[in-house]
């Protein structure tokens, strides 16, 4: 079964993903990332050859070191990092711990989920030397213009 990103339709779901798109809503705040149809178009190459697909990700015994590994960066990244401040002012301000958890979450899960497709397109269309390559000179520029602006 290829994945799909399922539209969340209860009014109370603190954040909502639409399918087909790149864009969330989150307490009435609304981010679109990529125009529904270049999404689209983009990602349903990628569902309908199988690339993306679960059944076949599942086969066998999950690769614990890759998980691992993909916990242990993604959780580095972003221990500090503006999100979490974010959600402790959030937290700090309302006194909703619940439910700035779960915005908090949901947000994640969907800014993840958008990664994972986007990196689903792009391993199938650029090498990935070359994704290796811009990522690690996105990082050192901005890196660099941090240092320098201060």
């Amino acid at each position: 079964m290829p994945v799909r990103l399922h539209s969340m339709s209860t009014e109370s779901t603190p954040a909502e993903c639409h399918r087909g798109s790149a864009s969330c809503s989150f307490s009435g705040v609304s981010t679109k990332v990529v125009g529904r149809s270049k999404w689209s178009s983009a990602i349903r190459p990628v569902w309908q050859s199988g690339t993306m697909n679960l059944r076949h990700d599942m086969r066998g015994p999950m690769n614990r070191s890759l998980f691992w590994t993909t916990f242990a960066t993604v959780f580095l990244a972003e221990v500090g990092d503006k999100t979490q401040l974010a959600a402790m002012t959030a937290t700090v301000r309302s006194g909703q711990i619940w439910t700035v958890f779960l915005a908090a979450s949901a947000a994640l899960v969907c800014a993840t989920a958008i990664g994972v497709a986007l990196g689903g397109v792009l391993f199938r269309y650029i090498p990935e030397s070359a994704i290796k390559w811009a990522a690690g000179t996105a990082f050192i520029a901005v890196g660099l213009w941090v240092l320098i602006k201060g």
